[in-house]
């Protein structure tokens, strides 16, 4: 798609992480960044399997928790080493 390196934003993916196989370029970005609401107040198994989904299709994933998320999603996002939470990160 690009020889320049890029990221892919999403976010409210609420549980159903399926339809980011239909973003163009998603393979070949240098990572997805998830600005909250992967749960609809879902626990840690619903949050791990939406990282599991997003990790398959994405060369690397970042998230952070959003306002349907609890706390138990901020941990499995630390567990998982993806949190950006209140973080300041270098992306180059």
């Amino acid at each position: 798609m690009s020889d320049t390196p890029y990221f892919i934003g999403i976010g409210d993916i609420h549980e159903q992480p399926e339809r980011i196989r239909e973003i163009p370029g998603v393979k070949d970005c240098k990572a997805v960044i998830v600005s909250g609401d992967l749960t609809t107040h879902g626990g840690p198994e619903a949050a791990r399997r939406v990282l599991s989904v997003l990790g398959e299709t994405a060369p690397a994933v970042l998230a952070q928790i959003g306002n349907m998320d609890g706390p138990a999603v901020h941990r499995v996002l630390e567990d998982a080493g993806v949190n950006i939470h209140i973080r300041g990160m270098d992306l180059s």
